[in-house]
This record gives C-alpha cells, sequence and structure tokens, in this order.
C-alpha cells in the first residue's frame, strides 16, 4: 500500500470524524422529557422551586402518551415543590393529577393527604387566632379539593359547624366564640 493511498485514508476517516462530532446529538421525545426532568431536580435541589415546576411541567409536556408512570412522577415531583412554596392547593392539585395517572403512588397518596391536614390544620389556627372570616376560606377551599367521602365529611363538618356560628354571630352583633371563652362552662361545682 503505498504511502499516499494511507494518507488518503487517514484524512478520510478523520472528515468523518469531524462530520461526527460536528452532527448535532439528536434524542427522542422520551429522552428530551427525561433530560427537562433531570433539569427540575436540579432547580429542586438549588431551591429553585419555580422553575423545577415549570421544568417538571415541560417534561410531562414532551413524554409520549405511553409514558404515565413518568409522568406521575412529574406531578409528584411538582407537588414538593409547591410544597416547599406552601402553596397547599397546588399541592393536592399535582397529587390528584399524578394518581389519575398511576393509582397506587404512594408518595402522591401520603402528599395529598398531609396537604389535606395542613389546609384543614391551617383553619383550625385561624378559630384559635379568632380570624373566622379566613378560617371559612380555608374550609372551603379544602372542601373544594376534598376527593373522599372521608375527605369531606370531616371538612364539610368543621366548615358548617363555623360557618353557622359566624352567621349567628353576625346577624345578632355578638362576638364569636372561641375555645378559650368555653373553659369552665359547665362547671356545675357550688361556689
Amino acid at each position: 500500500v503505498s504511502t499516499q493511498s494511507t494518507g488518503l485514508l487517514e484524512e478520510a476517516v478523520k472528515e468523518e470524524e469531524e462530520e461526527e462530532e460536528a452532527a448535532p446529538v439528536v434524542l427522542t421525545p422520551k429522552e428530551e422529557a427525561e433530560a427537562k426532568k433531570l433539569e427540575g431536580t436540579e432547580f429542586f435541589k438549588s431551591s429553585s422551586y419555580d422553575r423545577a415546576i415549570s421544568c417538571y411541567q415541560d417534561a410531562i409536556d414532551l413524554f409520549p402518551v405511553d409514558c404515565d408512570v413518568e409522568k406521575s412522577h412529574c406531578y409528584q415531583n411538582m407537588a414538593a415543590a409547591s410544597e416547599k412554596l406552601n402553596r397547599l392547593d397546588d399541592v393536592i392539585k399535582y397529587c390528584t393529577a399524578a394518581l389519575k395517572l398511576n393509582q397506587k403512588y404512594i408518595k402522591a397518596i401520603h402528599r395529598r393527604a398531609c396537604a389535606h391536614e395542613k389546609l384543614k390544620n391551617l383553619g383550625m389556627i385561624y378559630i384559635q387566632k379568632q380570624e373566622y372570616k379566613e378560617a371559612l376560606e380555608c374550609f372551603e377551599r379544602a372542601l373544594e379539593l376534598v376527593k373522599t367521602e372521608g375527605e369531606a365529611a370531616h371538612v364539610s363538618a368543621l366548615h358548617i359547624g363555623l360557618k353557622c356560628q359566624w352567621e349567628v354571630c353576625t346577624e345578632y352583633g355578638v362576638k364569636p366564640v372561641s375555645i378559650n371563652d368555653l373553659q369552665g362552662f359547665g362547671d356545675m361545682t357550688p361556689s
């Protein structure tokens, strides 16, 4: 083999390698979605929760139709980021979306239940602080978001009781009774 043909061969190989390096890497839609999901996770780790939510939403939009489990993970991650931002309504909304795609997703079930409990507790805190209007709004939001009969019954009972008390107090122009006001009420020991 002549040195001239060896040089031409080496030159052709070198050109081919350069073309391969210059060619853009084409990702499948699923690979693009996974890359966006990873980007969201990096934003989450750096406490950039809104940016993480945006990346997870982009990932959901990019995942092919048959990727329900992957999409449910993105929704649950959006719920986790929303939880860090104290957006309980969004936590519940995203967990519900995750569960529509993956009904047995324990993390989403647990996170949604915790968010419901926090929302209910927030309403109770408002009651204790005698901020009844805020408590009513909190229970109303919770009622809009509950998905099971058990959750609805519990929150509904709190909501109805508070609403009745609020309406009666407003109608008669009296101060609502707090838990502290009831201490000693019904104590029948003689003085």
